[in-house]
């Protein structure tokens, strides 16, 4: 699970990585659909440890929420430093369920499975 999570981890910090940048100007004020397919495939991929464990009817350990502590407080500052993070509603959508994860150490079942069908929704729009 750690390599899996390692390398899901990698690709969004390499995907985001031109979108954090400080200064006004520095950062492409839209992700190109490319970036943006890649993306919300980060974000799903970065969800299905979640999702395994609700369909075991198991909680998650520690070290899985800090690894979705640390996605969260990423997303965070993303939505901080560019606005398009902060005005995606997947992004959002992610935001809000990690809240609730990392307060409660569960999701709503509802909660969850909308966010992922939204994010499916929006890969099979952005794939060739």
């Amino acid at each position: 699970m750690d390599d899996y999570w390692a390398r899901w981890s990698e690709k969004l910090q390499q995907t985001t990585k031109p979108y954090e940048c400080l200064e006004r100007g520095m950062a492409p004020p839209i992700l190109p659909e490319e970036d943006l397919l890649e993306y919300y495939r980060c974000l799903e991929s970065l969800m299905k440890p979640l999702d395994l464990l609700r369909e075991n009817r198991e909680s998650p350990g520690d070290r899985l929420i800090e690894n979705y502590e640390a996605l969260e407080e990423r997303l965070e500052r993303l939505s901080s430093v560019h606005p398009w993070f902060s005005e995606d509603e997947s992004t959002q959508e992610v935001l809000e369920l990690l809240g609730t994860l990392t307060a409660r150490r569960s999701v709503e079942r509802e909660l969850f499975e909308e966010m992922i069908g939204t994010l499916e929704r929006r890969i099979e729009e952005l794939e060739p």
